[in-house]
């Protein structure tokens, strides 16, 4: 798996590269620009809780190649867990 972080990063330094997770919006963003196929985009304005997941998510099976509707469910709900736990 390889993290793009941030926008200052080529299309050279990408290639290859399976398994591409874009985290924040920079890096979204610079990876739609250069037509980069990922696997997952983890925008920075979701909560802590669902960022893990979904990253544990990419992580959990070498043969994932993108984020189901289940992971992307799963992270919501282990979101909403974290708030009601840290508000008892």
């Amino acid at each position: 798996m390889w993290l793009a972080i941030g926008l200052h990063f080529s299309e050279e330094d990408l290639a290859g590269k399976n398994r591409l997770v874009a985290y924040g919006k920079d890096a979204i963003r610079r990876t739609r620009e250069l037509g980069a196929k990922t696997a997952a985009e983890i925008p920075e304005d979701i909560d802590d809780m669902e960022k893990i997941v979904l990253l544990k998510s990419i992580l959990e099976s070498e043969e994932k190649s993108r984020i189901t509707i289940a992971d992307k469910l799963k992270s919501k709900f282990a979101g909403f867990g974290s708030k009601i736990k840290s508000r008892l």
